[in-house]
């Protein structure tokens, strides 16, 4: 009887020990609903890809991200994405509590959203060629001839030519000012004012391209040859992560870097830094910090409250 008595003594001091481990443990599985997946896949894909993509993690840059959230509570979470990681990772310190839990929820659960997701009835996939979802937009030829005409103004690219995440967006917005009756000079007026003269097609820039911008090509190519420690320690935040590219060194390998204003500033920038005494690991922070995604107000009003 005595024997049995300290056994269930020793049994509840070892849960009572352990008990609060094992409820924060449990306090991380984060409930979420599809509003904040949505939320915090386009945070992820807007943040976080330059970074993390596949090439990064083959080359063991940087970790799986099944690995860092299996490694991370909500908490740490929350501290890393804010604060940052000097010198390597920039923070994002304009990101609320809610936003860096949408982003969790999305990179604990995302299988489970996106398998919810994809439940599609018999009935919907089925759906008749006439029906409303599965009728899609037409191009009309007025877009098709701004497609044709226009440039990205990351690569310089024809736009019906380039796969940069920011060209849906500029579709998007030829469709929408075609809608409201605008013109084709009238919408070129409207892209030039807000992505600059880069977007035109070069024979409708009224002046000469400066020469300059040429020198400042080879300037920023020979700081990549002169200063590859540094370059290989910066992220460019440009969409060449899709190309494979994991560092702003990767962008001198080939002629990326000639055709990106982001590029050429970003090793510009660097040098300038080394030139006045700066530290290499301040130099790299420097640069993230500045160069790295924003979140503008108006998306910070838009994230899942």
């Amino acid at each position: 009887m005595k024997k049995k008595y300290s056994v269930r003594i020793a049994v509840l001091t070892t849960f009572l020990l352990f008990a609060p481990f094992l409820s924060a443990h449990a306090g991380e599985d984060v409930t979420f609903s599809q509003k904040q997946y949505k939320a915090g896949q386009l945070l992820v894909k807007k943040l976080c890809l330059n970074c993390h993509n596949e090439a990064s993690v083959s080359q063991n840059r940087v970790k799986p991200w099944s690995t860092i959230i299996a490694q991370a509570t909500h908490n740490d979470f929350h501290d890393k994405v804010t604060q940052g990681i000097t010198p390597v990772m920039p923070g994002f310190p304009e990101l609320s509590k809610d936003q860096t839990t949408a982003m969790y929820a999305y990179l604990r659960h995302g299988d489970k959203a996106t398998s919810k997701k994809s439940a599609v009835s018999p009935k919907a996939k089925a759906a008749p060629p006439g029906d409303k979802a599965q009728v899609t937009v037409a191009e009309s030829e007025l877009e098709k001839n701004l497609s044709s005409q226009l440039r990205c103004p990351c690569c310089g690219k024809a736009v019906k030519d380039c796969s940069c995440g920011m060209i849906p967006k500029i579709r998007s917005q030829i469709r929408g000012m075609e809608k409201r009756g605008l013109g084709e000079d009238k919408i070129k007026d409207v892209l030039a004012e807000k992505y600059g003269n880069k977007i035109l097609p070069i024979a409708e820039i009224d002046e000469t391209l400066d020469p300059d911008q040429f020198y400042q090509v080879a300037k920023a190519y020979d700081i990549a040859r002169d200063n590859p420690e540094i370059l290989e320690k910066i992220t460019c935040f440009c969409p060449c992560y899709r190309s494979g590219h994991t560092t702003l060194l990767d962008c001198y390998k080939d002629k990326h870097a000639s055709r990106c204003n982001i590029c050429l500033e970003e090793a510009l920038q660097a040098q300038e830094l080394c030139e006045q005494g700066v530290e290499d690991d301040e130099v790299v922070q420097t640069i993230h910090e500045k160069f790295r995604p924003k979140i503008t107000p108006v998306q910070k009003h838009r994230a899942v409250k």
